[in-house]
């Protein structure tokens, strides 16, 4: 069983999962990784990133970094308000209808349509409706 130091560390680094984060390293004053976090490790405390770049220049694709090479990470844009919009489709479609993933960032109504913070897949007329409240939602969150 996690102990709630565990639980609560999982929940804030899955909030951060996608958004583009900050890590400063060890070895080097003043040396940063910036890059989108896709994933990290609990138990060895190493993060996944991909499309970064470092102080210096290098860009890499992906990335790993160890939990003893880095001191912090700050999170430099904001993730997609997923759970929001969760609350908005909740309140306008049929109970039981929609499921929030938050260790996904993602919502799926009826278990065949799909939303994230890339967009909606599926098809049918459900998917036009889920689609044009998340295009609202969007437009909303962008104001």
């Amino acid at each position: 069983m996690e102990s709630r130091d565990a639980i609560g560390y999982n929940k804030e680094m899955n909030l951060m999962l996608e958004a583009k984060v900050k890590v400063q390293l060890r070895h080097k004053e003043n040396f940063f990784m910036t890059g989108t976090l896709k994933g990290f490790s609990r138990q060895s405390e190493s993060i996944f990133l991909v499309n970064a770049d470092d102080t210096i220049g290098n860009k890499f694709t992906k990335i790993v970094i160890h939990g003893s090479d880095w001191l912090n990470i700050t999170l430099e844009s904001t993730p997609f308000p997923m759970e929001g919009l969760y609350t908005r489709l909740k309140g306008v479609l049929p109970p039981g209808q929609v499921k929030y993933m938050p260790e996904i960032q993602a919502i799926s109504v009826m278990g065949k349509i799909n939303v994230t913070d890339k967009g909606v897949t599926g098809d049918g007329p459900l998917f036009e409706r889920v689609k044009t409240i998340y295009d609202q939602y969007v437009a909303d969150v962008q104001k």
